[in-house]
């Protein structure tokens, strides 16, 4: 027989649990971590498709963000609700960050290519009218005739006349 302890406030039996939790974690990585660490790789596909096919990547870009946060949001619903953060928050919010920012890449990507397209564009009328007004000077000349033609150049313009000097 045990003897009891006795205490300023009585004696009292004592009773001992010991509770063995574990957490089901091959749950967690097969329906949450893994599905959306493949929507952020499925996001970054629009990396490598071409630029001008503006539909593809944005269709692509806006599924990937709409199937994590309905990932996320799911997620919520079937947790808890605590006010603390928890390492399942933060692995989405991290996704959605990784996917956003494909989005926004491609947005500042397709930005600066229709504006270096515009600058292309209007460089090469001004080359191409270069090239017109020099295959008009290098033709044949009438005589007596003069020919005048305009190059372009930026700002300036220059006139450019051949007359022949036969009579």
């Amino acid at each position: 027989m045990k003897a009891m302890r006795c205490c300023v406030a009585g004696a009292f039996p004592c009773l001992r649990a010991y509770f063995h939790l574990e957490r089901r974690l091959r749950a967690y990585i097969l329906t949450t971590y893994l599905p959306s660490f493949l929507v952020v790789l499925l996001s970054w596909l629009s990396f490598w498709i071409d630029l001008e096919s503006a539909p593809a990547r944005t269709s692509l870009s806006i599924l990937t963000i709409l199937t994590i946060t309905t990932q996320s949001s799911g997620l919520l619903r079937s947790m808890p609700a605590g006010s603390f953060t928890k390492a399942i928050d933060v692995w989405m919010a991290t996704c959605l960050v990784f996917v956003f920012g494909a989005f926004i890449e491609y947005s500042i990507v397709n930005t600066l290519a229709r504006r270096q397209k515009a600058k292309t564009s209007r460089e090469g009328t001004t080359i191409s009218g270069l090239l017109a007004a020099t295959a008009a000077a290098a033709a044949p000349i009438q005589p007596t005739a003069t020919s005048s033609a305009a190059l372009t150049l930026g700002a300036k313009t220059q006139r450019v006349r051949r007359t022949n000097l036969n009579p």
